[in-house]
């Protein structure tokens, strides 16, 4: 089902570096090694993968080249990105404001998905569950 014409994801599961939620995702929709796209900052995702995570280095990709990330991901797709909004703010401008971008980019993806999840040390916490 589309919300002003851009998909509805099913989950997005975001939480610091190394809490779990790669695992988390792989538990819970039985996946395998490999059935996760990671994102790089050097090249555009395959946006018709199901199962994404790191988007907040998409966001940074699209800041080197210019361009505003799109919610073009698949319908259904569950997405996985780092909480980079905490801790030191960095000195450098592009890192300042890929934080602020990344922010500013889960909560469009937030706001298009029916769950959002948040890891922490492995355990999942439901942030939102729509029925």
């Amino acid at each position: 089902e589309e919300r002003g014409g851009a998909p509805c994801y099913k989950e997005l599961v975001i939480g610091g570096a190394y809490q779990g939620k790669t695992a988390y995702v792989r538990e819970k929709y039985d996946l395998a090694e490999g059935e996760i796209l990671v994102c790089s900052e050097e090249k555009e995702p395959d946006f018709r993968a199901h199962f994404i995570s790191h988007l907040e280095r998409y966001v940074l990709f699209c800041l080197k080249k210019g361009i505003k990330p799109e919610l073009c991901f698949a319908e259904g797709a569950v997405l996985l990105s780092d909480d980079i909004s905490c801790g030191i703010v960095p000195m450098d401008p592009l890192f300042r404001r890929w934080r602020e971008e990344t922010g500013l980019f889960l909560r469009e993806v937030a706001g298009r998905s029916h769950m959002v999840t948040r890891v922490s040390c492995g355990l999942p916490s439901v942030l939102k569950k729509e029925v």
